[in-house]
């Protein structure tokens, strides 16, 4: 027969998301690759979120206009 899936709890779970900062959703995942084990998660984490930092890298963020316009007799910015 096949063994049971480890389902992580919710304060396990919200133990990783808080000591990480990563997403609710990659908390789950990885707690659940890694049979609860806190240590492994966060190495697991860190390294994926490198490989995605590596991923956008090469892209440029050189195309776009900012516009800005100050009323000061209603004391109003507007940033577009």
């Amino acid at each position: 027969m096949f063994a049971a899936a480890f389902k992580p709890t919710a304060g396990l779970v919200k133990e990783l998301r808080v000591m990480t900062g990563s997403p609710l959703k990659d908390c789950l995942k990885v707690l659940t690759e890694t049979e609860g084990n806190i240590e492994k998660s966060k190495e697991l984490l860190r390294k994926r979120g490198l490989a995605d930092a590596e991923k956008r890298a090469d892209r440029l963020a050189s195309q776009g206009l900012i516009g800005l316009e100050v009323d000061t007799e209603a004391k109003l910015a507007t940033l577009v």
